[in-house]
């Protein structure tokens, strides 16, 4: 089938926010791929809409970077995988609450826009009820995963098979985004990291007595920030309060100056629709003499810019105060 049912019973957020599944490799990055996949979520879920691009972190940073940052976090190397260490999922929310984590579509660039967490929670009570965390939000789950869980097609996965099955457990983490019971059997909804061709693309139910641990973000201070610009200088050269026109240049900015000795725009609101106005910009980037542009770096920096009025675009979305 095309879609997963989901039973009146329990409760699932909607497919529509859900990234598309993505396959880990060969590689122990399954605690990557699962907490981008819950923030990528996380933040579709608050914005409202069908998931977007330019919502979605990078996992190649966290598989990047991780092991740099936080060496003593990680596992062992593993064997024929280039010496890459995977970590556990809380590792992953903490390295993006320390230095935040790129939009995959600019990735390797670590520049702006990146999304940052202001904390996570790490819930191991074998007592805690999970269930109100993921009627909130979507959230990465830690499971007892054997060779069987490979093959798994349909039905709710159980566990082992056999004892030959059990001598196989492991550490896995997913995307739990839902919850049922079937036949007295409570299961998560989950998206697992081994891409759309295991389960029903991507996804599965799989028995809650599994799980072993729970991490997701607090959903206060989750944020795209647009910029990593310490401070900006600006010049004035023309405002028009009546025509609704403004044209500024940027003389001195943190962190973006060093090929670029100014930029200006000119900015002028017009009316749309009966209540609304469109904003239309244009921009004119002088360099440096000696800085030479090649044209595929401009075709970059374009990209890029309209990935950032995306994001901009997203939270302001998600936090329609920010326009105050």
């Amino acid at each position: 089938m095309d879609k997963v049912e989901m039973e009146i019973n329990g409760f699932a957020h909607p497919r529509e926010i859900i990234p598309p599944p993505v396959n880990q490799g060969g590689i122990g990055s399954c605690s990557a791929v699962a907490t981008v996949q819950c923030l990528g979520a996380t933040l579709q879920m608050m914005s409202g809409g069908p998931h977007v691009p330019a919502r979605r972190p990078s996992k190649q940073e966290l598989i990047d970077k991780i092991q740099e940052a936080f060496p003593n976090d990680c596992y062992r190397p593993v064997p024929g995988e280039g010496g890459f260490r995977g970590s556990p999922p809380e590792t992953a929310f903490k390295y993006i609450k320390q230095y935040g984590v790129a939009v995959e579509a600019n990735y390797p660039s670590t520049d702006s826009p990146r999304i940052w967490i202001q904390d996570y929670t790490v819930q191991d009570s074998p007592d805690f009820d999970i269930q109100p965390i993921i009627r909130q939000q979507p959230i990465v789950g830690v499971l007892t995963a054997y060779e069987s869980l490979e093959r798994h097609r349909e039905g709710v996965y159980q566990g082992a098979k056999d004892a030959d099955d059990a001598k196989t457990a492991g550490g896995h983490a997913v995307l739990i985004f839902g919850f049922d019971t079937e036949n007295g059997q409570d299961y998560y909804w989950i998206q697992n990291t081994w891409g759309p061709e295991w389960g029903d693309n991507g996804i599965a139910k799989v028995s809650a007595h599994l799980f072993i641990y729970f991490v997701y973000p607090v959903l206060e201070g989750i944020s795209i920030q647009a910029s990593p610009l310490k401070y900006v200088r600006l010049r004035i050269d023309e405002l028009d309060k009546d025509k609704f026109t403004c044209k500024y240049t940027f003389i001195e900015v943190k962190g973006l100056m060093e090929t670029i000795e100014s930029i200006s725009y000119d900015v002028k609101f017009e009316p749309y629709g009966y209540t609304g106005c469109v904003c239309k910009m244009t921009s004119e980037y002088k360099t440096k003499p000696d800085v030479e542009i090649k044209e595929e770096d401009i075709e970059h920096g374009k990209d890029r810019a309209i990935g950032m009025y995306e994001v901009v675009e997203a939270y302001l979305l998600a936090h329609p105060h920010a326009y105050e």
